[in-house]
């Protein structure tokens, strides 16, 4: 059962990318954000539909995202937004003593994360309402943050739990919507580094580092 729901999971996908927002459809439709109930997320990673991110032809994404982390001071904190079942997490943990922190919609997926994940912190909220006191060296949005009606609004909001010094890193998946999206985000702030990434099944990644998230 399993295996067929994963199955169609990836047809409507794929579908959607060639001919709905992401694709041919997508260049003619007002941006806006896509909003997904969490039960939705629950029965994707439910279904495995989402293992896929833990396989050969993410690394490069992930291990890019890592390293823009790591290059911050010794034992940084980071707050993964939208980690899913905390791929990142394990990119991350061999390399210093930083401290992580990744937040999710999906109650299914934090739980696998922390069933997986032996160190870092796993949260359940939606991540257009939480709110922290804590303070961040590295914020990481990896394919999540087009996910907002006004991703400059929650950038910004973001922004505000950096450390001095911090980075938000963006990561976005190539395609007329995302094209979009990353428009949005370049009239309102300036990124200091940006890296382009294509794997082997031919999927584009555009990763943006932003120092402090200035305008």
């Amino acid at each position: 059962m399993k295996t067929l729901q994963r199955t169609i999971t990836d047809v409507t996908r794929r579908l959607n990318n060639r001919l709905g927002e992401n694709g041919v459809v997508g260049w003619l439709l007002p941006y806006r954000g896509l909003a997904i109930p969490a039960k939705q997320w629950d029965r994707e990673y439910d279904s495995g539909a989402w293992e896929r991110l833990d396989t050969p032809g993410e690394v490069g994404r992930y291990g890019v995202i890592a390293a823009c982390c790591r290059g911050m001071a010794p034992g940084p904190r980071i707050l993964d937004v939208g980690c899913g079942e905390g791929v990142l997490h394990d990119y991350l943990i061999p390399a210093a003593q930083q401290e992580y922190t990744g937040l999710d919609i999906s109650a299914t997926a934090i739980s696998r994360a922390r069933q997986q994940r032996n160190s870092g912190k796993f949260i359940v909220a939606d991540s257009s309402e939480f709110e922290t006191n804590e303070r961040f060296d590295a914020i990481v949005f990896n394919e999540c943050l087009y996910y907002f009606d006004d991703p400059t609004s929650e950038m910004a909001r973001y922004a505000a739990m950096l450390n001095d010094n911090g980075i938000i890193v963006v990561s976005a998946y190539a395609s007329p919507r995302t094209h979009r999206f990353w428009a949005r985000l370049q009239r309102h702030f300036r990124h200091d580094e940006e890296i382009r990434l294509q794997n082997g099944a031919g999927g584009r990644w555009t990763i943006r580092l932003y120092r402090g998230a200035r305008p």
